[in-house]
Formats: structure tokens, C-alpha cells, sequence
């Protein structure tokens, strides 16, 4: 038995869940909030400002290229269910911070920014891969003699 994907066979259109989204975002006090489409990279993107942290939330888009007919409704269906995927995780991080069991670093840390404009995860990913493979706990965030 196969199992289904949420909103896999969703009917919601991709601006009514990026409309979805920023409703979320300000019924829970999120400011600069907005979202995004990056053709060149594949990804879509929600950003959005909360407890004084940008936070970046990454989605792989799918890429339409010259797709046609029977390709290019799976790829729009398939789009359709990642944003549907990523409103429902913004629902279920949100509620948790608003009833007081979870904190926004908590929730979103890796997909907080950085100064430098990277997410934490993008910082941290390495350096946790490379203290598993060597053993050694790696040096905190921006420590000096960082290789």
C-alpha cells in the first residue's frame, strides 16, 4: 500500500496558499513578510520577520523548462502540494510559539538569517557533517581561526 502525500492531490492554486501563508504570517505578528519565486535557482521562498529574526523558509520549485500537456499539470500539481506542505508547517511551528510551548529560535533556527545572509542551517550543516566524520566539536558561529 502506497502511501499519499499531504495535499497531493490539492485543487489550491499557488497564490491562494502564498495568500494563505501571508494571512498566517499576520494574524501571528510577523512583519516584513513576503514570498517569493526564484526561476534561476528552483526555489521558492517565504520571508518574513518575527521576534526581531529574518527568517528564510526554502522550497524546491519545480522547473516548468518547455514542459507541456500531461508533464506540465503534474509539475504545476506538484507545486501546488509543496506550497500546501509548506503553509501547513508554518501553521503547526506558529500555533506551538503561540501557545507557549516553543520559542521562534526554537522553531525556525535553521532558517533564521544570518548577517551575511545565510541561514543558520547553511552554517551549520558542514560543521555538523565534519564533527560526526571527525570526531571534534566545531568552533561556535563566526569564531575567529574558522577554516
Amino acid at each position: 500500500m502506497t502511501r499519499r502525500r499531504f495535499a497531493e492531490s490539492t485543487t489550491v492554486t499557488v497564490d491562494r496558499t502564498r495568500a494563505d501563508i501571508d494571512t498566517l504570517l499576520t494574524r501571528a505578528g510577523a512583519t516584513q513578510r513576503g514570498t517569493f519565486t526564484d526561476d534561476d535557482t528552483g526555489k521558492a521562498l517565504v520571508q518574513f520577520r518575527m521576534s526581531n529574526r529574518v527568517i528564510r523558509l526554502e522550497l524546491v520549485a519545480p522547473k516548468f523548462g518547455g514542459a507541456t500537456g500531461r508533464e506540465l499539470r503534474k509539475l504545476e500539481q506538484e507545486e501546488r502540494a509543496a506550497w500546501r506542505r509548506l503553509l501547513l508547517i508554518l501553521k503547526a511551528k506558529l500555533e506551538i510559539i503561540a501557545d507557549g510551548s516553543s520559542t521562534v529560535e526554537r522553531e525556525f533556527l535553521a532558517d533564521i538569517l544570518l548577517p551575511d545572509g545565510r541561514r543558520v542551517l547553511e552554517d551549520v550543516a558542514p560543521k555538523l557533517q565534519a564533527a560526526y566524520k571527525t570526531g571534534k566539536m566545531p568552533p561556535l558561529l563566526g569564531a575567529k581561526g574558522e577554516p
